[in-house]
Order: C-alpha cells, then sequence, then structure tokens
C-alpha cells in the first residue's frame, strides 16, 4: 500500500475511533481501531528502518565459482 493511502486510512481509522470512544456502548470497537491504529504505525516503522548493509551488496548475490 503506498504511504499516501496508508495516511488516509489512518486519517479515517483515527477520526471513527474518536467518535467511538464517546459511546458506550462501542468499547470494543474503539479498542479494536486502537489496536489497528497501533499496527499502521508498526508498519511505517518497519518501512523506515534501515536496510541491512548485506542486503545491498550485489556482490553478495553472485555466484562464487571454486
Amino acid at each position: 500500500m503506498p504511504p499516501s493511502d496508508l495516511d488516509t486510512v489512518r486519517d479515517t481509522l483515527a477520526a471513527i475511533h474518536a467518535g467511538l470512544k464517546r459511546i458506550p456502548d462501542l468499547e470494543l470497537a474503539s479498542e479494536l481501531i486502537e489496536t489497528a491504529l497501533l499496527e499502521i504505525t508498526i508498519v511505517e516503522r518497519r518501512r523506515l528502518a534501515r536496510l541491512p548493509r548485506d542486503m545491498l551488496d550485489p556482490r553478495a548475490y553472485l555466484r562464487r565459482k571454486n
């Protein structure tokens, strides 16, 4: 999913979450949306994490002839 779409999903869920928190009978739905928002944060952090240098080294993928 492109980052801009993920931003849209996060914003939409945040708005729904804010509305549901005010309704006593929908606490579970509010908690589930909060969990989804936390998962989006985790995905974003993984995307921003640096790749190991070995993954970017093209020599690591060349076949060795012994």
